[in-house]
């Protein structure tokens, strides 16, 4: 649905996965082949076309990571230890790319500047603790009173997320400031991508608030940086 995003930005009818991509999900893009983004380029809705750098790779392992060779016990948990580039081709093979910064915190806020994604209550309680070796599973009872104003699950503190953004200051000109009215904006501006959302590593609740962002070079790979993907209606 439309609606308010960034202050003074609109994003137009678009999806959003419910839950962070799984190991499970990320094991059939395995199995095809992982394969790249056919042409190298991804449409945004704001007409931009994003030239995906490529290649893909495979997921890192090892202690923190969730992706395993064979399926285990960790298929219901969010893939963790891949980079940007395998993020979107994934999320193309599968029909849809990566939401840009604007859809996914309209989808975690809705149409109001609440700080978490259900509210303003503490982050306890409502999140996947800390106190833990890798993320919780992407349905999690544990975080069933933290979902956002759509019912969507982990949009603060389960995994990192990336977004299609580069990353840039909301006073940089040549994505976000000065704050006169965008529709769609996508950041191509830096070198580096933007992701959203903070993780089960994160104790401090300003790194939960849905107004945090962080950002890496596109080749970063982390134990804590996940991904969900978006579709254009």
């Amino acid at each position: 649905n439309a609606g308010p995003s960034l202050p003074l930005t609109t994003v137009g009818n678009f999806a959003i996965d419910r839950h962070e991509v799984t190991v499970a999900r990320f094991r059939r893009f395995m199995i095809a082949g992982r394969p790249a983004v056919p042409g190298g380029l991804v449409l945004y809705p704001n007409g931009t076309t994003l030239r995906w750098p490529g290649p893909t790779r495979d997921p890192a392992t090892g202690p923190r990571f969730t992706w395993t060779p064979t399926p285990g016990s960790m298929e219901a948990l969010p893939i963790t230890g891949i980079d940007w580039n395998t993020a979107q081709a994934f999320c193309v093979w599968d029909g849809g790319r990566l939401p840009t910064s604007s859809e996914w915190e309209f989808a975690a806020r809705g149409n109001d500047l609440r700080p978490f994604p259900w509210g303003t209550a503490p982050a306890s309680g409502r999140v996947c603790p800390s106190n833990r070796s890798v993320p919780c599973a992407v349905n999690d009872p544990l975080s069933a009173s933290g979902l956002s104003p759509f019912r969507l699950w982990h949009m603060s503190g389960n995994v990192w997320e990336f977004v299609a953004d580069a990353f840039a200051f909301y006073s940089d000109s040549r994505c976000w400031g000065p704050f006169t009215p965008r529709t769609n904006p996508l950041c191509t501006a830096t070198s580096d991508i933007e992701y959203r959302g903070g993780s089960y590593f994160d104790t401090n609740e300003s790194i939960l608030r849905l107004s945090a962002r962080d950002r890496r070079p596109i080749t970063a790979v982390e134990p804590n940086l996940g991904f969900r993907c978006a579709r254009t209606r």
